[in-house]
C-alpha cells in the first residue's frame, strides 16, 4: 500500500465523494435485528456505524444507543443515539458500560495489525454480548473509484479476509463462547455472522 495514503483517508474520501457509501449494505443487519430486539438489554454500541440506518429499527427497550465511525456521519433519527467520530480502538466509554456491541461489514476493513486492538477495546466496553457480520471475500464496490483517485492497487478495502475457521480460532481469546453460524448470502459473497458471549 502507498504509505502516503492511509486507510482512514480512503474512507474519508469515500464518505464525501459517494453519498451512498456507508448505507448501501445495512440490510445485512436486518437478518439479526429481530434477535437483537428480543434481548433483555438496555444499551447498545454499534462500531463502524456508517450511515447507521439499521439502528432506527432497534426496539424501544434500548434506552441508550452509541455509534462509532471514523469517516461517515450517521443519519440516525433516534433521540437516544450518541455518536463518536473516532477510531474503534479508542472508544470513549467506560469499562463494561454497554450491554451489547454490534458491527456489520466493518471488521474486514481493519488492518490485520489492528484487529487485536479493536477486539480488546470492544471487550473492554461490552458487558454481555457482541454480534458481528464479517465479509470473508475481496471487496468490489468502490475499487474502481479508489484506484482512479489514489492509484493502481489502492482499491482493496477488505484488509482482513479470513474464513469461518480462522475467525473462530481468533475470537476464542475474546469471549466465553460463540454462536450464530456461517451465513452464505444469495449473491454468493461469503459473509459470516458471529455472536459472542462475554
Amino acid at each position: 500500500m502507498n504509505k502516503m495514503v492511509t486507510v482512514k483517508e480512503k474512507y474519508e474520501w469515500l464518505a464525501k465523494a459517494k453519498r451512498e457509501y456507508g448505507i448501501a449494505f445495512w440490510q445485512g443487519a436486518l437478518k439479526v435485528y429481530p434477535f437483537i430486539n428480543a434481548l433483555p438489554y438496555k444499551s447498545l454500541l454499534d462500531v463502524g456505524t456508517g450511515g447507521g440506518k439499521y439502528l432506527d429499527h432497534l426496539g424501544s427497550q434500548y434506552e441508550t444507543i452509541y455509534g462509532v465511525d471514523w469517516a461517515v456521519e450517521p443519519r440516525v433519527k433516534r433521540e437516544n443515539f450518541h455518536f463518536f467520530k473516532t477510531d474503534a480502538w479508542e472508544i470513549p466509554l467506560p469499562d463494561k458500560s454497554v450491554d451489547i456491541t454490534t458491527s456489520f461489514d466493518f471488521i474486514e476493513h481493519i488492518e490485520p495489525d489492528r484487529l487485536e486492538d479493536i477486539f480488546k477495546e470492544m471487550c473492554r466496553v461490552t458487558k454481555y454480548m457482541m454480534i458481528h457480520k464479517i465479509n470473508s471475500c475481496n471487496s468490489i464496490g468502490s475499487r474502481d473509484d479508489l484506484e482512479k483517485q489514489f492509484g493502481t492497487g489502492e482499491g482493496e478495502l477488505h484488509l482482513s479476509i479470513h474464513d469461518n475457521k480462522w475467525w473462530n480460532t481468533f475470537l476464542k481469546d475474546y469471549c466465553q463462547s460463540t454462536f450464530l453460524p456461517t451465513c452464505e448470502f444469495p449473491c454468493q459473497r461469503k459473509q459470516v455472522f458471529f455472536g459472542l458471549v462475554m
